[in-house]
């Protein structure tokens, strides 16, 4: 677990630094922005998880198979999920936090990451890499 919470904070970061760069600086939105940074960290996200994390040994594609089904998988979900989550709970304040809807998409990207990284780390461990027991 400790191999994934160091490879999970190396990928964070990067995907923190990237989706921050295309909604600020680019403003490609929430979905634009999360969904380009996801697929450029998703290639980096399988060679340390496989070789890193995981050591994943085995020569097979399904495992690339696996782990891009996890990746949309868990990116659908943790972002479909956020942003409607973040949406109604800073709804209940009446913007009495004066927040703009960028803040508060920016505050849903964040929420995203870290149900994605819970929600990756699920279907990498007993998915994409997972080791069948030997009989």
């Amino acid at each position: 677990m400790y191999k994934f919470l160091i490879v999970g904070g190396i990928n964070t970061a990067i995907g923190m630094v990237l989706i921050f760069f295309f909604y600020n600086v680019l403003h490609l939105g929430y979905w634009g922005s999360s969904s380009i940074a996801y697929v450029i960290g998703t290639v980096i996200s399988y060679i340390l998880n496989k070789n890193f994390t995981f050591s994943y040994k085995k020569k097979d594609h399904m495992s690339i198979v696996r782990f891009i089904i996890v990746q949309v998988v868990s990116y659908s979900i943790a972002y479909l999920a956020a942003r409607p989550l973040v949406v109604h709970i800073f709804g209940l304040f009446d913007n009495s936090l004066g927040l703009e809807p960028h803040h508060i998409e920016q505050i849903a990207i964040l929420v995203g990451m870290g149900f994605f990284m819970v929600l990756g780390y699920l279907g990498q461990r007993f998915f994409a890499f997972r080791v069948k027991a030997e009989p």
